[in-house]
């Protein structure tokens, strides 16, 4: 038996109070003073159904009773992990020529959002960041081309700035639309605590024109105004800027920037809190550019700057890596067609297999050292693979039909069943016509009872969709016409079969596209005899 004590901000108290949230074997109650604990024990044999409460401290402190050790720092560095958010920004000086570093310091960083800018892409190539790393999904903004600048490069543009988000938070991210510059590019990200955190990815002019620049820090002041009341706020990137006031950089431009952080009361590195590795941003002036700025409400749990050769590049940049206190909203994404347990078709026997095997597989993962939070992801990944290895050996598996038809419950199945058999035994008999057969009767009586239980649920599944577009046309107009367009019926261009002008009927593509081909040309050679 050993015990710890987890230090716990108030918004996640009902997370860990959940006695779903921690395996068998594991307790965990409030952790109070001896004063604390008298007094609660007194008021318990007082009056047993008392309602008085104790104040919520700050910090809420908690004790946890777990059988094995490992098992507690796997917990333990898990609970550090669960609210944390991740960022990475970094001024690529180019994409193409920075991918390796790119998808290297994600794998590295595994970090949730990525702000990349100067990618120097244009819009025939923007496409490019989806292939950078296969667990990051983009959304990218280019930086159009000036009027005076003719000639366009197949791959190569100009600035521009792109955000690179795990693909895990697909379902929680939407792009923010109507920003007036080509500087900056946002999205929302949807959380467990229902408030949202607007991630601002920005690539601010780097010219001498004191105009633009106070253009687009009106624009994100604007953003910032607006987001604010509904959520966090970032801003992350490059600034081209410092609010450091630093020589070599442009002091009044650092001036605008500085008003903007002391009007929005963004967090400032080096100012608010600490900062680890190199103390600037731009190697060649040895000044802060970089920085990621946040609501003054967010604790910054780490700030780094990466050391000078840490990373081989071709950016003149050094990459930031961020980690705040928010918790994103995680989803499991499944590859299409996949097999998955069918736990209601498995046996004892499989089911006991699959426990005796589990069993002896975890032993052997329990007793590894966990010591870090690159150890907590191969223990992660070591207890997924052990799960889905023994349910491949044991458990039999479906896929998922993406043509049932809507409302086949159990019981519609069950009577298709019993429809199928009476139909089969009418067969054999000859399939005789008439009430008068007992087969025939039977096989219409089956018939009838499972098409109308099937329209009776077929019915019920349409009243539950009509049901969930009524609510969505109050509440949100994007899902509302989403469902809308589902329900619409579609229309194919792909043509199954065709018939040629001899009669014959063609079904491969190739065939019907030359059946096609042969009309229209004897069309041409039947108006060119004509003239």
């Amino acid at each position: 038996m050993c015990s710890a004590k987890v230090n716990i901000s108030p918004q996640h108290a009902s997370i860990i109070e959940s006695s779903k949230f921690w395996p068998e074997g594991v307790t965990c109650r409030k952790c109070h003073s001896v004063r604390e604990w008298s007094k609660i024990c007194n008021e318990r044999t007082s009056e047993e159904n008392g309602d008085s409460q104790l104040m919520s401290l700050k910090k809420k402190n908690y004790l946890c009773t777990l059988l094995p050790t490992a098992m507690l720092l796997s917990f333990l560095l898990y609970l550090l992990q669960l609210f944390m958010f991740n960022l990475l920004t970094w001024n690529v000086r180019g994409i193409i020529s920075s991918t390796l570093p790119v998808c290297a310091m994600l794998d590295k960083s595994k970090c949730d959002v990525a702000i990349i800018s100067e990618h120097k892409l244009n819009k025939f190539s923007a496409n490019y960041f989806d292939s950078i790393h296969s667990e990051y999904f983009s959304v990218v903004k280019i930086q159009c081309n000036s009027s005076s600048e003719h000639y366009v490069h197949p791959t190569r543009g100009r600035g521009g700035v792109a955000l690179l988000l795990k693909k895990s938070l697909r379902f929680s991210v939407k792009q923010i639309e109507g920003i007036q510059t080509d500087c900056i590019v946002g999205v929302e990200i949807s959380l467990h605590c229902n408030t949202p955190v607007f991630v601002f990815g920005v690539y601010l002019p780097y010219d001498n024109d004191i105009t633009n620049y106070k253009s687009v820090i009106d624009i994100m002041y604007s953003l910032y105004s607006y987001h604010s009341h509904y959520g966090t706020v970032i801003f992350a990137g490059d600034f081209n800027a410092s609010v450091l006031r630093e020589l070599h950089t442009n002091n009044v431009k650092s001036d605008i920037l500085c008003n903007f952080v002391d009007q929005c009361n963004l967090l400032t590195p080096l100012i608010d809190f600490e900062v680890h590795g190199e103390s600037f941003s731009f190697v060649p002036k040895q000044t802060m550019l970089d920085y990621i700025l946040v609501n003054n409400n967010i604790d910054v749990h780490h700030y780094e700057i990466l050391e000078e050769g840490s990373i081989s590049s071709t950016s003149d940049h050094l990459p930031i890596v961020c980690t705040l206190d928010i918790q994103t909203k995680q989803s499991t994404l499944q590859e299409p067609c996949v097999n998955l347990p069918s736990w209601h078709k498995a046996s004892t026997e499989a089911l006991s297999d699959y426990y005796s095997g589990t069993n002896i597989d975890l032993e052997k993962l329990i007793n590894t050292d966990i010591t870090s939070l690159q150890d907590i992801e191969t223990f992660n990944n070591a207890l997924i693979d052990i799960l889905s290895s023994n349910s491949a050996k044991c458990i039999p598996t479906s896929k998922h039909n993406a043509h049932r038809k809507p409302g086949w419950t159990k019981a519609v199945k069950d009577l298709h069943a019993v429809e199928r058999a009476m139909r089969r035994r009418w067969i054999r008999e000859g399939r005789p016509r008439g009430m008068e057969y007992a087969s025939y009767r039977e096989y219409k009586r089956a018939k009838r009872a499972f098409r109308n239980v099937h329209d009776t649920e077929y019915d019920n599944f349409l009243q539950s969709v009509y049901r969930e577009i009524d609510e969505a046309a109050e509440l949100d107009l994007r899902l509302f016409w989403k469902l809308v367009k589902r329900r619409r019926p579609r229309s194919s261009r792909i043509y199954p079969e065709i018939r040629d002008a001899t009669g014959k009927t063609h079904h491969e593509p190739i065939d019907i596209a030359n059946a096609f081909a042969d009309f229209y040309q004897n069309i041409y050679r039947e108006q060119q005899r004509l003239l």
